[in-house]
């Protein structure tokens, strides 16, 4: 049954929201930065929705640091874990933010963002509506099946672990507790795959532009918050991949060429000086790069924004 927002509800209508997961092993420092950044190159009016996953009140820490910001906080985790964590478990804490997003605001799209990631020039927002307007098809656009530096990015992990949670065995193994949602989860990936979903497909998680029209697909559709999938071993942003196209819609990439993301998995994808003269506004991660350390990087980068 489709989900239906009240014709009555009072909508905030805005450009661009940000939708931010935090965890257990977030650095309060690092995500006030990162928040900063947002404020500094998006607009300080720009809404964002943290998902407090911490089980550690880091939360309140936020709001008590930047009140604006619209705070969701998990009570409980899903398959015995104390939070949510990772995997399925991260899916179904954006989806918190995702519906939270549906019922409240009026916006032309989402960034998703890790508190690893940050906004180094202004507006990103712009670039993405705009790329949404020109590619009405595309969903979710970000760092695609080819990096920003042009190296293919590897999908044999995701594959493995779709494969076998489609296998025969993925039920014989908990036939009680997992009938219906295995068979709801292979008419998916049949829906999937009839819409041109190619296994494995999948934008990095660690930051990535929603459309609306996404946004509100997956919402009316009910595919948000399915804790019967809570079992599934993918991440979240492969399970975004192949729901993006139960919901009709396409991956995109936006980060190769002269687009605004630039981002790697783990570590920068370039020196941050680099980046700058690239021309990206969004970029993922500030865990490293090379023999400079996050503090390092979040500096420089602190530093060009006190620069204007």
């Amino acid at each position: 049954m489709k989900k239906q927002i009240s014709k009555a509800a009072n909508l905030s209508k805005v450009d661009c929201l940000v939708l931010m997961p935090v965890g257990p092993n977030c650095k309060l420092s690092y995500i006030f930065d990162t928040i900063e950044s947002i404020y500094f190159y998006m607009g300080d009016k720009t809404p964002i929705i943290i998902v407090d996953d911490s089980m550690q009140g880091k939360g309140k820490q936020i709001v008590e640091q930047f009140p604006n910001v619209n705070l969701i906080t998990n009570v409980k985790g899903v398959r015995g874990r104390i939070n949510y964590g990772l995997h399925a478990g991260l899916y179904l804490t954006l989806s918190k933010g995702l519906e939270f997003a549906v019922e409240n605001y009026d916006f032309e799209v989402l960034l998703r963002l890790d508190t690893d990631a940050l906004i180094i020039d202004y507006h990103p927002e712009l670039d993405a509506i705009e790329h949404f307007k020109s590619h009405p098809d595309l969903g979710l656009i970000g760092s695609f099946r080819i990096d920003c530096n042009g190296d293919l990015r590897g999908y044999a992990g995701a594959q493995k672990v779709l494969r076998e949670s489609l296998k025969l065995n993925e039920w014989i193994k908990h036939p009680r507790s997992r009938t219906f949602s295995w068979l709801k989860w292979k008419i998916l990936h049949h829906i999937a795959r009839k819409n041109g979903y190619e296994p494995g497909d999948q934008c990095m998680g660690g930051a990535y532009f929603m459309s609306r029209q996404l946004v509100e697909k997956l919402y009316h559709l009910e595919l948000l918050g399915m804790e019967n999938l809570a079992w599934i071993k993918l991440e979240e942003d492969q399970l975004f991949g192949l729901l993006t196209y139960v919901a009709g819609l396409k991956l995109g990439d936006f980060s190769t060429g002269n687009y605004s993301m630039g981002l790697r998995h783990k570590g920068l994808p370039d020196h941050p000086e680099n980046l700058v003269l690239r021309g990206y506004k969004v970029t993922h991660s500030t865990k490293f790069y090379n023999e400079m350390n996050e503090d390092q990087i979040r500096e420089f980068f602190r530093s060009k924004r006190k620069d204007g």
